[in-house]
């Protein structure tokens, strides 16, 4: 342990060694001072080759191997590293002078040299040369040190000093003091390069003259092994000669049996093998000379040497194992040093394109794009050359190179293992090249940006950013250069060089697919780089194609990667199916069938991948579920396979290939899609598995199940539509996993739970997966075949699907249970959305505190990263269990074909007057909730919008840092250091008009859950306040959801509780209403918006129909009426709405009955007046018929005097026969009634006292506050005739009314406080013991109500019509059937007429 007496001679402080510096050499000189004194000198300009330079690694090359390996101990030793360093660094820039100073040729080109002694010369010496080669590799590997210790320290101007150095021209001056490079790397003058593709790297060079000096030391130690051999063994090669067989050779492979052979001695000369200081295996020539001459002895004790030319033969043996066995200790000490120097070389290189890569300023983002590129291009030459040494051959080309004599089987062997570890190296360039290519598209779309006419203020264009300067045919050569190096001899026999070069395939396809689609983003802007840049682009990627499609590459790699994706080790499975993927995208370009899926299907390698999932893979992938799982890898080969087979079935021919193979089968019969984990059974996974390497086991289930879901959704909308097959199929899988499935929605539905994306994410995909299949009639009715015998299928589905409604739509709380799982989630929780806007599951109201997350309100979460994904999830949930409720209510079972389109099955409780996010089944009030929250949030989404565009078109009011954070919140850009103030700005612009199409989406997307609730809610209403609902049982009992029993609120209403739903509906809907009537939409927020307006409209007026009407018991959805009459109200509201989709259109059509049930509803209204007498009846129901005849045009909505102010006056006298046309008002009499309008209020009044008449209600109420006008609705008909009949009273009843006060403020505080107290009056009077109900209805205008009447009667007279129509069809079917049946009937008795004859 330090200190030690040899820290003492080198400097270091026997005290404190880490921390004390070393000591100045003008005080005392130290051992590492003379040796650095021996590495810094003559650090002058020299000739590389000059034989009698003094250079130490010329001269003395061992010694400074020796050197050199002593700085790199000193500094990455623990104790002696920073002191080390820091004196380095600071007495003399020791690093960046002993690069800039080394010679990078080692031994000149053998090509070059026509001298044939090369011994004799000694520039091949192999000692001096493998000396020479580790000495290099310790400067490197403490060059990488000290660079990667500058990043870490932040030192920008050294590590720019060594990075800049590193990737730069060879042909260019140091400056300083530097010795030129044009010397140092046998650069000629004058010959500096004229572009970057001609220029020489000195990385690259660096690794050059490597391979150059090992490949000549090679070539001459092989020489002079062979004239050794001639000259020592001249006597024993004529001997075998006579000997040998004819043709015989002499073999120098040491790989063969021959060539060590030891004959009659019969001895084992790898007993001699060592390790020597360096770590090098050689032999031990002083124990094989003594191990020859033991075994020499034994054989002339034996007598076996008596004759003179075996003993001959045996000293000729002798002769031959020592020289091949000091060559073969050359060959292997020299490969030795090369590989430990390739080790070095690739440690700096690493650490130049990884950590200091940003410190490389040379040409800004270009250059760095440029020498990525320089790397790859140059490293993948060496790995996809047949033999990497001595050949320059690639597979692509088969070409030999000029030496023709081929290389052992040992000599491959270790190169393929150098190959290996290059290989990687491979790979990261690739990758830092696609990294550079990222920053391209950002720089392109801020090119593009900055020229668009109006964007940021810009009034004139501005010069284009420099996106890829790269030319495509180099691109397209580095890309078939990859493509050979996988398909090289050298990578068929080793998986892990084949592996690392599939992964540098990815991340170039990658790449490629990003600049491409960044520059093709904005097509028409294009003009300001020019459209042939554009288009070069698109040629790079069909040239990549062109390179597979026109050639035997592209079946032979589909050949090797699919052989390895099925027969690989598991961490390489994976990248094979990576690349399958991105190979099938590749192919996708072509218009013919994907070449892919056809290869794979011929060579039978797809029935291999999907059978092998069950055959193979189940159990290893169950053993990922445990606990303490052993090995993750099967889950990554899982996770890839799946990503593989998604990408097959987004086309029509790979996703019937796959139905053909059997997926849907095989992900049916797997066991793991079973073993989900309880909640909670990770013991607290939040905290336990943050810092934990292997992921929770909930996080594991997710990613197994996730995947089949997705595949299933793939493939049941590629082809499902009239494929009976592959439904049934999907539905046998929800009912062998349905226990997960299940477990799945009940756990995002039980407040206490924890929520998190993961398990919104799969309940996402269940509830679209039940959707799909719940459309189909087939499968749904199988399903209620099989119900009494235990089958669990789709329809069991149906409670804990409708239970996800009441936790996500009537409020945010859902939000408090949301919480993060991993650190991505985390980092985005903390990241504020630049984009969060209107979600259909938040209202941007509440404040609950999170104890979960640290970002305070519910608010705030939502304005995270995090909040808006979770949101954009829940959104999808609502909106699909939305569409599946409105599918199951319009495919009913157990009705025949015919009745199906006239029956109704509900899916909601009809309790409208509370929505509790308690409740477990949802009613008619969560329908009503969320519709009230629909239309907060798209009045949200708008003014969203508008501030988004605003700041688009003037972005320079944005601040900077406003301006990174809308940037860096996108996650489809990422920022690049290279853009300017001005890039920034105009980026920011297009990702602000970006977030304001996606806002408008969302807002459509809102529009077309919002139109789904309001069909739910009509048709059910209409349900429910029907007498049909009285005989609801039948569809209650049926169904696939009859194997389990029925909650107590899905019961069908009694009549009681009908009437007690129409006054609950009477008083809440009217303000939802009230605001949907209000809403209007423009094309830039939603497509069609007037259509969208329209058909929302129609839905408010039905539902008031509903609310509003007398409540008589006649058929209001239409199922004791003909088919016939629901078609012909279809075919109304087409006409009504020409823009509608036929989607909505058929939808809705099911219950498109209008649902007013008596023409006697003029008789209801019972009047309005400003004092009153018995005969004031008569006078309501005259002004009544009055307002009929004025307001004949249907788009009049003026109803009993609504803007004339007519009632003021005390008009009791009977009008005449023909009354006065209405005088047309004035636009100040229209102001002041709006105004007045404005300021009233309304107040239903729930129940009336029995003969209470208006007259008396305003006399009780007009004390408190002045009245305006009243309407009492006068009991239903049918409902006076039962009383009158049962012996009642013939005055008239009333049943509710509406009343007016001028004042709203007055309205509120009357309906408060006289709410359920006595009407008092005189002690003994009629309504003295009465109670007051009365409710203030915020939002509600007398025009409502009004409206609402006008609209009853248009529907009056539209079904009149209807009936009428539909009367006189029949009547004609019924004439044409009797003239049919007597044309039969003279038929048939003529017929039997004639054959009586």
């Amino acid at each position: 342990p330090a200190p030690t007496i040899a820290h003492y001679l080198l400097g270091f402080s026997l005290t404190k060694p880490a921390s004390e510096d070393l000591p100045d050499p003008s005080q005392r000189a130290t051992c590492l001072h003379t040796i650095l004194d021996l590495l810094r000198r003559d650090n002058r300009a020299f000739d590389a080759f000059d034989g009698y330079s003094s250079s130490m690694l010329v001269q003395r090359p061992r010694l400074a191997e020796r050197c050199q390996h002593l700085v790199y101990h000193l500094c990455s030793d623990p104790v002696t590293s920073e002191v080390t360093m820091r004196y380095l660094r600071a007495r003399e820039n020791y690093f960046f002078t002993q690069m800039s100073t080394t010679p990078a040729i080692i031994v000149p080109d053998l090509r070059d040299n026509d001298s044939e002694d090369l011994g004799a010369a000694g520039l091949y010496n192999p000692v001096k040369v493998y000396a020479q080669m580790h000495a290099r590799a310790w400067l490197w590997r403490s060059t990488a040190l000290e660079l990667h210790t500058l990043v870490l320290q932040d030192s920008r101007s050294r590590a720019k000093l060594i990075a800049e150095w590193l990737v730069g021209d060879a042909s260019q001056q140091v400056g300083g003091d530097g010795a030129a490079d044009s010397d140092v790397f046998s650069i000629l003058p004058g010959k500096s390069a004229q572009g970057f593709l001609d220029s020489r790297m000195r990385l690259l060079a660096l690794f050059d003259s490597l391979r150059q000096a090992y490949r000549d030391s090679s070539i001459a130690l092989e020489r002079q092994h062979q004239e050794t051999e001639r000259e020592y063994l001249a006597d024993q090669a004529n001997a075998l000669a006579m000997d040998a067989d004819d043709g015989a050779a002499v073999s120098y492979d040491q790989a063969s049996p021959e060539y060590l052979s030891t004959g009659m001695l019969d001895i084992d000369i790898n007993s001699c093998v060592v390790v020597n200081e360096r770590g090098c295996a050689v032999y031990d020539l002083h124990a094989l000379v003594a191990l020859l001459g033991q075994a020499e002895r034994l054989l002339e004790a034996s007598g076996q040497l008596s004759a003179s030319a075996t003993r001959q033969s045996v000293h000729a043996t002798i002769r031959r194992v020592v020289i091949r066995c000091f060559f073969a200790n050359q060959e292997r000490e020299l490969f030795f040093a090369y590989a430990s120097a390739l080790r070095g070389w690739k440690e700096i290189a690493e650490i130049a394109v990884t950590s200091a890569w940003d410190k490389i300023e040379i040409g800004g983002r270009v250059g760095r794009e440029q020498t990525a590129f320089q790397l790859l291009r140059g490293l993948a030459q060496v790995v996809a050359e047949l033999d990497p040494v001595y050949n320059t051959g690639t597979a692509s080309s088969n070409v030999r190179g000029w030496w023709v004599d081929a290389p052992t089987a040992e000599q491959e062997l270790r190169h393929t293992d150098l190959l290996t570890a290059l290989s990687s190296t491979l790979t990261l360039f690739t990758e830092r090249l696609s990294s550079e290519w990222t920053r391209a598209g950002a720089l392109t779309r801020a090119s593009l940006t900055m020229n668009k006419p109006g964007v940021s203020g810009q009034s004139r264009q501005l010069p284009p950013a420099i996106d890829s300067k790269l030319p495509v045919e180099p691109l397209l050569e580095a890309w078939k250069l990859l493509v050979g190096a996988a398909l090289t001899p050298a990578a068929q026999s080793s998986l892990q060089l084949r592996g690392n070069v599939y992964s540098a395939m990815l991340h170039f396809l990658s790449g490629v697919r990003k600049l491409a689609a960044a520059e093709a983003e904005d097509t028409p802007s294009m003009s300001s780089v020019g459209p042939q840049h554009h288009l070069s682009k698109n040629k790079l990627l069909s040239g990549a194609l062109s390179i597979l499609a026109n050639s035997t590459l592209g079946d032979r790699l589909l050949e090797s990667v699919s052989a390895d994706a099925a027969d690989a080790s598991d961490a390489w499975k994976t990248v094979a199916f990576s690349l399958l993927d991105a190979l099938t995208t590749l192919f996708t370009a072509e218009a013919r069938p994907n070449r892919v899926v056809q290869f794979l299907a011929r060579k039978n390698f797809l029935a291999s991948f999907v059978g092998s999932i069950l055959r193979r893979e189940d159990q290893a992938i169950r053993s990922t579920l445990h606990p303490d799982p052993a090995s993750l890898n099967p889950l990554y080969i899982y996770e890839a396979k799946m990503a593989f087979f998604l990408r097959l079935a987004q086309r029509q021919d790979g996703a019937e290939k796959l139905m053909e193979n059997g997926i849907l089968d095989v992900l049916a019969d797997c066991g793991f899609l079973d073993l989900k984990p309880n909640a909670g059974s990770d013991g607290g996974a939040a905290t336990n598995y943050a810092d934990a390497f292997i992921p929770a086991r909930a996080e594991r289930y997710h990613q197994l199940l996730m995947p089949a879901l997705n595949l299933l959704l793939a493939l049941v909308t590629r082809i499902g539509r009239d494929n009976q097959t592959l439904w049934l199929k999907a539905a046998r899988f929800v009912s062998q996993h349905f226990g997960a499935l299940e477990s799945i929605l009940k756990e995002a539905a039980i407040p206490a739970n924890p929520l998190s994306i993961a398990l919104l994410t799969e309940a996402k995909a269940i509830t679209s997966l039940v959707f799909y299949i719940a459309r189909q009639r087939a499968v749904v009715e199988r399903e209620a075949t099989l119900a009494g015998s235990g089958y669990v299928g789709v329809g069991s589905l149906h409670l804990p699907m409708l239970a996800l409604l009441p936790k996500f739509c009537t409020s945010s709380n859902w939000i408090k249970r949301l919480m993060t799982t991993n650190d991505v989630e985390r980092a985005q929780a903390q990241i504020s959305a630049a984009s969060v806007a209107g979600s259909l599951s938040s209202d941007g109201n509440d404040g609950v505190k999170d104890p979960d997350l640290s970002s305070g309100s519910v608010k705030e979460i939502k304005q995270t990263l995090f909040g808006h994904q979770a949101c954009e999830l829940v959104d999808a949930i609502i909106q699909n269990t939305l569409a599946y409720a409105q599918a199951i209510t319009e495919q009913p079972v157990g009705v025949s074909s015919v009745e199906a389109a006239r029956s109704f099955r509900p899916a909601f409780a009809w309790s409208i007057e509370h929505s509790r996010e308690s409740d477990y089944v949802p009613s008619l009030a969560t329908l009503a909730s969320f519709a009230r929250r629909s239309v907060s949030q798209i009045e949200r989404a708008r003014r969203i919008r508008q501030e988004k565009l605003r700041l688009a078109k003037n972005s320079a009011e944005m601040t900077t840092a406003d301006v990174r954070k809308v940037i860096a919140a996108s996650p489809y850009v990422e920022l690049s250091d290279d853009l300017n103030t001005t890039q920034m700005r105009a980026l920011a612009s297009v990702l602000l008009l970006q977030q304001a199409q996606r806002v408008a989406r969302t807002t459509a997307t809102l529009v077309s859950a919002l139109e789904q609730a309001l069909v739910l809610l009509w048709r059910h209403l209409s349900f429910f306040t029907s007498q049909s609902a009285a005989d609801a049982s039948d569809l209650y009992s049926t169904g696939p959801v009859s194997s389990r029993p029925q909650p107590s609120p899905m019961t069908a209403p009694s009549e009681q509780e009908r009437e007690m739903l129409k006054s609950d509906a009477s008083i809440s809907l009217p303000p939802l209403l009230a605001s949907l009537s209000e809403l209007q939409f423009t094309n830039d927020e939603v497509p069609n918006a007037a259509t969208h307006t329209s058909f929302i409209q129609m839905l408010v007026r039905r539902i008031k129909d509903l609310v509003l009407r007398d409540g008589s018991d006649a058929d209001p959805l239409g199922f004791a009426n003909s088919n016939s009459n629901s078609d012909s109200e279809s075919d109304s509201e087409q006409e009504e709405e020409p823009g509608r989709t036929s989607m909505i259109r058929t939808r809705h059509s099911h219950g498109a009955n209008d649902n007013d049930s008596s023409d006697s509803e003029s008789d209801e209204v019972m009047g309005e007046s400003e004092g009153g007498s018995d005969g004031e009846d008569k006078d309501d129901k005259q002004i009544g018929e009055e307002g009929k005849d004025s307001n004949k045009d249907d788009d009049e909505d003026y109803f009993v005097g609504d803007l004339d102010d007519r009632s003021d006056q005390e008009t009791h006298e009977k009008p005449s026969g023909k009354q006065p046309k209405n005088k047309a008002l004035s636009e100040k009499e229209i102001l002041r009634a709006q105004k007045k309008e404005k300021k009233s209020g309304v107040v239903y009044m729930s129940r009336v006292p029995p003969f209470m008449k208006p007259a008396k209600v305003r006399h009780l109420l007009e004390k408190y506050a002045e009245i305006g006008r009243i309407y009492l609705v006068e009991e239903d008909e049918k409902r006076r005739k039962r009383r009158l009949k049962s012996g009642g009273n013939r005055r008239k009843q009333f049943v509710e009314g509406w009343i007016e006060f001028r004042n709203k403020k007055y309205a509120k505080s009357v309906a408060s406080m006289l709410n359920n107290t006595p009407m008092g009056g005189k002690k003994h009077g009629f309504y003295h013991d009465d109670l007051w109900n009365l409710k203030y209805l915020p939002k509600f205008k007398w025009r409502h109500l009004t409206e609402q009447l006008a609209s009853e009667k248009a529907a009056r007279e539209q079904k009149l019509q209807s009936e009428i129509s539909q009367s006189r069809k029949e009547l004609e079917e019924y004439m044409k059937n009797v003239e049919k049946a007597k044309m039969l009937s003279g038929m048939r008795a003529k017929k039997e007429a004639q054959a009586k004859r």
